[in-house]
């Protein structure tokens, strides 16, 4: 939660109310973001096209036009609040709307979301400064209300985000992150959810870090792409119709003391030469196997990670390998471990409870050590059958359903 690194200007995007579910802007404020003609009163009571001015608008903007007297006011009004309000290249520091705020930003500036609701206007906010994003109080006390089939922010840069509850409706990722190894942007405390995609998509080589961020998503709760390194701590992926986790090509993922529950299908699925890392983590109650791993995709599990009461425990296929030190496998309603083709386990200082069912002995060897603990269920299990998450859906668009 520091401001430390973003030393540079405070940037305010005031809240678009009743509006951003509409992509408006904040309403407007003379005060705050000047005068044109649509807030110039006259005498009457009236706007300048004949309309009765309503009881928020500001009579002393009416007198302004036709009493001298009247504009000395307001104007030592507004110089008494520019120090405020602008900074000294006469950049506003107070924005009706987040896209607004984010091109008007450089390197180094605070960019503070006041309470309330707010939104990009249907737009796609593109982050390629190292800037801090962050929203007023507590978590849900902001929320980004985004409505479009674009991402609300994509992120090129190493910047943070913080206390924001980004609520997407579309059918596009809410939060796309690209770029080389340089990019190492950082989420803290954030909230993300997606009704028609997945909340999260990490590309490129880009090396972000997740504190404290729960995912939601219509799809797949956060999906990983190229080369990236992604590391969470603390993090729950949770209700996703897919999967709560999907890590492909070469790309890697490192969870801490997180959880991914409660999915309609797998709880982690690794595929292609994609590996990930679980320390102190949970992967549990989910749809499908808790973690599945194929192609040359390699998992590690550590340090008390738990796989418990999903339909299937640790399942691995083709030329996957497995590294179990401490932990504590489940096969729920299916086998605790299936290891299929040439795929390897190493298993030690584990409890596994439930069937393990490899197609070659010599993938036995790495599994029975006398480190391990076994633990029988009664009645024993089977593999599921074709439905649910097994159901077989053919897609020329993606390799794994």
């Amino acid at each position: 939660g520091s401001f430390a690194g973003f030393d540079g200007r405070t940037l305010e995007v005031r809240s678009a109310g009743e509006d951003a579910w509409m992509g408006g802007r904040a309403p407007k404020d003379p005060f705050l973001d000047g005068v044109n003609d649509e807030d110039i009163y006259d005498v009457t009571g009236k706007h300048s096209n004949g309309s009765a001015m309503d009881a928020k608008d500001l009579p002393d903007l009416a007198r302004a036009v036709v009493d001298p007297a009247a504009r000395a006011n307001y104007e030592a009004e507004r110089a008494r609040r520019d120090g405020l309000i602008r900074d000294a290249s006469n950049v506003p520091r107070s924005f009706r709307c987040l896209l607004d705020a984010v091109k008007a930003a450089r390197d180094g500036d605070r960019i503070v979301l006041l309470r309330g609701i707010h939104n990009t206007m249907g737009e796609t906010c593109d982050v390629d400064k190292r800037i801090l994003i962050r929203g007023e109080g507590r978590m849900d006390e902001v929320t980004v209300d985004a409505r479009s089939n674009t991402p609300v922010l994509r992120i090129t840069a190493s910047c943070a985000v913080q206390n924001l509850f980004f609520d997407m409706t579309g059918f596009r990722e809410t939060l796309y992150i690209e770029g080389g190894a340089h990019v190492r942007p950082m989420f803290e405390h954030v909230r993300v959810k997606c009704s028609g995609d997945d909340t999260l998509n990490i590309a490129g080589a880009v090396q972000p870090l997740f504190v404290d961020c729960y995912f939601q998503a219509r799809k797949n709760g956060v999906r990983t792409l190229g080369t990236s390194r992604t590391e969470m701590i603390r993090c729950r992926m949770t209700q996703c119709n897919h999967s709560g986790l999907k890590v492909m090509d070469n790309s890697s993922v490192t969870m801490r003391q997180s959880f991914v529950t409660d999915n309609d299908e797998d709880g982690i699925v690794v595929m292609d030469e994609a590996d990930v890392t679980l320390v102190e983590t949970q992967v549990r109650d989910n749809r499908g196997p808790g973690v599945d791993v194929s192609g040359a995709g390699r998992v590690v599990c550590r340090d008390g990670s738990l796989i418990k009461g999903n339909i299937g425990g640790l399942w691995m296929w083709e030329e996957a390998t497995a590294h179990c030190d401490g932990l504590k496998l489940n096969g729920g309603e299916s086998h605790a471990m299936l290891v299929d083709g040439n795929a390897r386990a190493r298993v030690r200082r584990s409890v596994i409870e439930g069937i393990i069912q490899c197609t070659d002995e010599l993938a036995m060897n790495g599994i029975e050590h006398g480190s391990n603990t076994r633990l029988a269920v009664h009645p024993a299990t089977e593999l599921p059958g074709e439905m649910g998450a097994f159901a077989f859906h053919p897609d020329v668009y993606t390799r794994k359903q």
